[in-house]
C-alpha cells in the first residue's frame, strides 16, 4: 500500500466530514436515471475540474465528494488505486475514461479510480470518451454551445449568453457552421489560458469573470496580441481595463448624470487639486483632439461638432488648443488618427461617433494619462467619459406643438436609427402629442431602411404635420428639418431641435481644467453624461409661424419639465399591444428610458430588425442599437 493512498484517503475523510457538517451527501454526486436522450461525442480532452461525479450510485459510495477514496486500506479499491498511481508515475494512464456529460458536468461510467488518482496528482485534463445527455427543457445557451463544440471540440468555453459564442467566432473571423482548423482552436485555447492567468493575477477573487473578460478583451484587441506581446505589456493593459472588461460582455445598468453638477469642495481639497493638477496656460495649453468618421464639409454630424470645437476653444482665452482629424471611416483609420493625436501631444481625445467607442476604449487602456471621451450613450466602462444629448424632453414639446397644428389628429414622425435614447425620443413625441390631443395618431417612418421611401409613404398616409430629421442631410431639403407643415407651395417650418454642442464641450473641458477627472474610478458604477433641457444643452426653437399663445404654452411645458413638475414618462403608459408599462415610482427610471424597446399605443409603425437598415449603418447599430441590451 502506497503512502499516496493514505494521504488521498485523509483528504477524502476531510471532505466527508465537511459535507456532513453542511448537511450534504458525504459521497460523490451521481447521474441517477437509466433512460436519457443522448448523443455520442467521442474522445475529448476534459478539464479535471469538470468531472464531478459517478454515473452510478453504487460507485459513488466508494469516494468522497472531492473524488478521493474513503474505503479501508485493505480493500480491493485501495490496491487497484495504488497500482494506477504507480502506472501514472511510471508511464502515464493512457486509456480514456468513459463519462456522461450533462450541461458541462461529467459523470464517470468507467474509470472512477483513474479520475481519483489524476485528481489527487492535480493533473489538469483527462481524456474522456463522452456521451452527452441532452437537456429535457430548451436551453438556448447550451444549444449554441453544442454548435460551438462541433466546431472546436473544446469544453473550455462556457458562456451564459447564447450570443457570446457567435460573438467569439466572429472575433476570430470564423462561424459556427463548420469545423475550425486545429491551428485556430489551439491558438484560441492558448490565448485564453494566458489571459486567464494574467486576469487572475491582476484581479484576484474574480476568476469566475475571466471568460466574459476575455471576450471583452477580444472586442478591443486581436487575439494574437495575447500570444505575441510581452507579459508586462499585457498585464498593464488588462489592469488598466480590469474592472471594465467583464462588463463589455454583460448587460448592466449605468449611472446617468443628466445635468452639470457643481460639487462643493473644502479649502484643503481645492489646495490639493491646484497642487496636483496640471496648470494649463496660453503658453502651455490643454491640447484637445477631435476625431470624426466623416468629412465636416459633407457630414452634418461632423460639421456640427467641428463648429462646436472652434466655438468651445474660443471660450478659454488660449488655455485650450484644439485640432481635428477627419474622415477616418473605419476602426483602423480611427485608431491611426488617435495614435497621431497622441504623437501630437494631445491631453484629451474626443471621438464623436458611437461606432468609435471600442477603439477609443482600447487606446484609453494603453494611455491612462490621457482623457478619452466618446459621444455615445449607455456604455459600461469607466476609462472613457461617454456623453450624449438628452433630447426626449424636447421631443415631447415638439409632439405637443405638432398636435396643436394637426387638424385631423394625424402626425408624421421620421426617425433615423433605433439607437439608445432614440426610442425614448419617439415615445416622448407621441406622448407630447396625446398630452394636447388624446386622439392624436403618430405615423412612424424610418429614413435609413434599405427600401425607405418615407416621403411617398407620408404622402399616401395624408400627413401634413411632420417631424423630420433633427439635422440636415445632403439629400434632404432644409424644409424637411425639424417640425414642419407640408404644403404644395413649400414646407412651413414650425420648430427645430437645438443641440448646443459647444456648451457641452465647454463643460467637459472645464472639468478637466479644474482637475476633475471625468474618467471613473475602480469599484464605481460607470457614469454617462446625458444633458438635456435643464443644462441648456438642448432646446426647441420656435418659428414666427407659431402664435404667441402657443409659444407661451410650450414655454410653460418646458419650465414644468425642467423643474420636475411634468415628466413625460409618468402616469399610466401603454404600449402598442395595450399592455401597461410598469411605472414603479413617479416616472420610469433613467435606464428604463434609455433601454426602451416598446412603442407607445398611439404610434403606427415598428422597430425594424437590424438587417433592415442600410449596410453603411451596420457598425453604428452594432455599437449602440437598442437590440444590444
Amino acid at each position: 500500500m502506497t503512502d499516496a493512498y493514505l494521504k488521498a484517503k485523509k483528504l477524502g475523510e476531510k471532505a466527508v466530514a465537511a459535507a456532513l457538517q453542511n448537511g450534504e451527501s458525504p459521497h460523490l454526486p451521481f447521474l441517477g436515471r437509466d433512460a436519457f436522450n443522448c448523443e455520442r461525442v467521442g474522445v475529448c480532452d476534459v478539464s479535471t475540474d469538470l468531472i464531478v461525479g459517478s454515473r452510478h450510485e453504487r460507485r459513488a459510495a466508494d469516494f468522497a465528494p472531492n473524488f478521493m477514496p474513503i474505503l479501508d486500506t485493505s480493500s480491493e479499491l485501495a490496491a487497484k488505486w495504488s497500482r494506477l498511481y504507480d502506472i501514472q508515475l511510471e508511464e502515464g494512464i493512457r486509456d480514456p475514461v468513459k463519462a456522461y456529460e450533462y450541461r458541462w458536468k461529467f459523470y464517470v461510467e468507467e474509470g472512477n479510480k483513474r479520475v481519483s488518482v489524476l485528481k489527487y496528482l492535480d493533473v489538469p485534463t483527462i481524456d474522456c470518451d463522452i456521451i452527452r445527455v441532452l437537456p429535457e427543457e430548451p436551453d438556448p445557451a447550451y444549444d449554441m454551445f453544442r454548435r460551438f463544440f462541433r466546431c472546436t471540440r473544446t469544453y473550455l468555453f462556457r458562456f451564459e449568453k447564447a450570443a457570446s459564442y457567435e460573438e467569439l467566432a466572429s472575433r476570430l473571423g470564423m462561424d459556427l457552421d463548420s469545423r475550425w482548423p486545429s491551428s485556430v482552436t489551439n491558438r484560441l485555447i492558448a490565448a485564453y489560458y494566458r489571459f486567464r492567468g494574467l486576469f487572475k493575477e491582476g484581479l484576484p477573487g474574480r476568476e469566475q469573470e475571466s471568460l466574459d473578460a476575455f471576450l471583452g478583451y477580444l472586442s478591443l484587441y486581436p487575439m494574437d496580441s495575447l500570444l505575441d506581446l510581452s507579459k508586462s505589456v499585457l498585464k498593464k493593459r488588462i489592469l488598466a481595463l480590469g474592472e471594465d472588461l467583464p462588463e463589455l460582455a454583460k448587460d448592466e445598468s449605468i449611472e446617468v448624470t443628466d445635468h452639470p453638477v457643481e460639487k462643493e469642495t473644502s479649502l484643503i481639497q481645492n489646495i490639493v487639486t491646484k497642487i496636483t493638477s496640471p496648470s494649463y496656460t496660453e503658453n502651455t495649453p490643454l491640447k484637445v483632439a477631435f476625431v470624426y468618421r466623416k468629412d465636416s464639409g459633407e457630414s452634418a454630424w461632423a460639421a456640427a461638432h467641428e463648429k462646436a470645437r472652434l466655438e468651445a476653444e474660443k471660450s478659454f482665452d488660449g488655455r485650450v488648443r484644439t485640432f481635428a482629424l477627419e474622415n477616418t471611416q473605419n476602426d483602423t483609420e480611427t485608431g491611426h488618427a488617435i495614435e497621431e493625436a497622441i504623437s501630437a501631444g494631445a491631453h484629451v481625445i474626443i471621438t464623436v461617433s458611437a461606432e468609435d467607442f471600442l477603439v477609443t476604449l482600447a487606446h484609453a487602456a494603453d494611455h491612462p494619462e490621457i482623457h478619452f471621451c466618446n459621444c455615445s450613450l449607455r456604455q459600461l466602462q469607466r476609462s472613457v467619459l461617454c456623453f450624449y444629448p438628452k433630447t426626449y424632453e424636447a421631443k415631447f414639446l415638439m409632439g405637443a406643438l405638432a398636435a396643436v397644428f394637426s387638424e385631423d389628429h394625424k402626425i408624421g414622425l421620421l426617425a433615423d436609427y433605433p439607437l439608445y435614447g432614440i426610442i425614448s425620443d419617439i415615445n416622448a413625441f407621441a406622448l407630447g402629442a396625446s398630452f394636447i390631443d388624446p386622439n392624436s395618431q403618430v405615423f412612424l417612418k424610418w429614413a435609413t431602411l434599405k427600401d425607405s421611401d418615407w416621403r411617398t409613404e407620408m404622402y399616401k398616409d395624408g400627413l401634413n404635420v411632420i417631424s423630420g430629421h433633427s439635422q440636415t442631410k445632403p439629400y434632404w431639403t432644409l424644409e424637411e428639418q425639424g417640425l414642419f407643415l407640408r404644403r404644395e407651395e413649400g414646407n412651413l417650418k414650425l420648430a427645430t431641435l437645438q443641440i448646443n454642442w459647444s456648451e457641452y464641450y465647454r463643460l467637459i473641458l472645464q472639468d478637466i481644467l479644474d482637475g476633475k477627472d471625468n474618467r471613473q474610478k475602480k469599484n464605481t458604477v460607470p457614469v454617462n453624461y446625458w444633458f438635456g433641457l435643464s443644462s441648456g444643452i438642448v432646446d426647441v426653437e420656435l418659428s414666427d409661424l407659431v402664435p404667441a399663445p402657443t409659444k407661451e404654452l410650450i414655454r410653460v411645458l418646458k419650465e414644468s419639465i425642467i423643474d420636475g413638475r411634468l415628466m413625460p414618462f409618468s402616469g399610466e403608459l401603454h404600449d402598442q399591444t395595450g399592455s401597461v408599462i410598469p411605472v414603479h415610482d413617479v416616472s420610469l427610471t433613467t435606464n428604463e428610458i434609455i433601454d426602451m424597446q416598446w412603442l407607445n399605443e398611439n404610434i403606427h409603425g415598428t422597430i425594424p430588425p437590424i438587417d433592415a437598415f442600410v449596410d453603411s449603418a451596420a457598425t453604428l447599430l452594432q455599437a449602440s442599437g437598442v437590440w444590444n441590451n
